[in-house]
């Protein structure tokens, strides 16, 4: 198994593996990228050498509270962060100001949300002979292979990946971090598989997760129908984080920061939806449907009060807006 800093991105200062080392069952405590690895003869062994491990790590390359991330976000309401506007139909803010003190507005948000999938993180790794052999659920194989060859110092006709069942993933295993993890584990022990099994907190902590989101919202009813809908949504690029780790551009507005939001099939008279892109801060990537699982609370839960404003039957009025 292996520990690395829990600040993504962190490093590790030192680590002192004595203790582990002379646990029953522990054959190495070797470094690896960001932490350390314990070779041990069965999982549960190797588990717990790496919790007797005394390690220091780096300080994240990131705010530290989640007050300042979340701040990071809220400030990002301006023009200059400005990333798209999909959706801009009639004219909000004249429906706005004719509905004067009445109008509606509300903040909501979602936070940072670990895809924790059944199964956690992964992959057994022998490197034997000039040949490295990887049994592993990934969602990007060309990439894990890519990775691993240049890690090995092997080529990569010489990577022979055996793409397993996952136990769930729902987004995680689009990352090839727990691979060439257990790359480095198999280098240290060549000629030996290595199978390398993250621990459910390490599952937990080192996550890639959804991003922290913030909406914004006003609108305005009239005669008991939904009149007009002005949502802004702020939050760091999905696609920016996930294809940068990658060696991918991002280029151009995200549309995963308003997914969900900007393609609703409602016909409301005056309706804007603007993205806005936040700093990267924290290592973000897709969760599911990405933008549109936290999109879909920002948009129907202010949908809805503008509804319960217009006394109106929520679903007979979203029937009604959809014809």
């Amino acid at each position: 198994t292996v520990r690395t800093n829990p600040r993504l991105g962190g490093g590790i200062r030192s680590f002192d593996a004595k203790e582990a080392t002379a646990m029953r069952g522990v054959l190495a405590v070797v470094p690896v990228t960001g932490g350390f690895g314990v070779i041990a003869d069965n999982s549960w062994r190797a588990f717990r050498a790496a919790a007797a491990v005394q390690a220091e790590w780096g300080p994240a390359p990131y705010p530290a509270t989640s007050d300042e991330l979340l701040r990071a976000v809220t400030d990002s309401f301006t023009e200059e962060r400005r990333d798209s506007r999909f959706k801009d139909e009639g004219d909000v803010e004249q429906a706005l100001r004719a509905a004067g003190n009445a109008a509606l507005q509300a903040e909501y948000r979602v936070p940072y949300l670990a895809h924790a999938p059944l199964e956690p993180m992964n992959a057994t790794v022998m490197l034997k002979d000039g040949r490295l052999d990887i049994w592993t659920g990934t969602q990007i194989p060309r990439f894990a292979v890519a990775a691993a060859a240049k890690l090995a110092g092997v080529d990569e006709q010489q990577v022979h990946l055996h793409v397993q069942i996952m136990g769930g993933s729902f987004g995680r295993r689009l990352e090839d971090d727990f691979v060439r993890q257990a790359v480095e584990l198999a280098k240290a022990r060549p000629g030996a598989p290595i199978r390398m099994t993250w621990t459910r907190e390490e599952d937990m902590t080192h996550d890639f997760p959804r991003p922290l989101a913030v909406a914004r919202s006003r609108g305005a009813v009239r005669d008991g129908r939904v009149q007009a809908y002005d949502l802004e949504i702020a939050s760091a690029s999905v696609t920016a984080s996930q294809t940068g780790r990658l060696g991918l551009p991002a280029a151009g507005p995200d549309v995963a920061i308003v997914a969900g939001a900007w393609d609703q099939p409602f016909a409301i008279p005056d309706y804007r939806v603007t993205g806005y892109r936040a700093p990267e801060t924290v290592p973000i990537s897709s969760w599911r449907s990405v933008g549109a699982s936290g999109n879909g609370f920002l948009h129907e839960c202010f949908l809805d009060e503008l509804i319960h404003a217009a006394g109106a039957d929520p679903l007979q009025e979203r029937l009604r807006l959809c014809t």
